[in-house]
């Protein structure tokens, strides 16, 4: 089983390895050097725990929640930013999740 917190590329690795890949196979699917591939697969091996989240506002989050305190509305930002009022809303709900984490 292969952890979540894994990036997309070590699981695609890891996955490779497990499904009976080289070294060198996994390396020229992915465009890497077979040492580096040989690297990665041995820090997956390394035991951790998961990243630590983030306790501050991504740069969207924050220039989100400053035009929501400007009182800029949804339907305001999404325009502004190019986007739906729906996809504000979400940004704005996930910055107030990690404010409370």
């Amino acid at each position: 089983m292969t952890p979540e917190y894994l990036r997309p590329v070590e699981k695609r690795m890891v996955a490779m390895k497990a499904d009976g890949l080289t070294t060198s196979q996994i390396a020229d699917r992915l465009n890497k050097s077979p040492t580096h591939v040989a690297r990665m697969l041995r820090w997956v091996e390394i035991p951790r725990v998961r990243p630590a989240p983030r306790r501050y506002a991504a740069a969207l989050e924050a220039r989100v929640a400053d035009m929501r305190a400007r009182g800029m509305s949804h339907e305001e930002i999404g325009h502004t930013l190019h986007r739906s009022s729906r996809f504000s809303e979400r940004i704005e709900h996930l910055a107030s999740l990690r404010a409370e984490g």
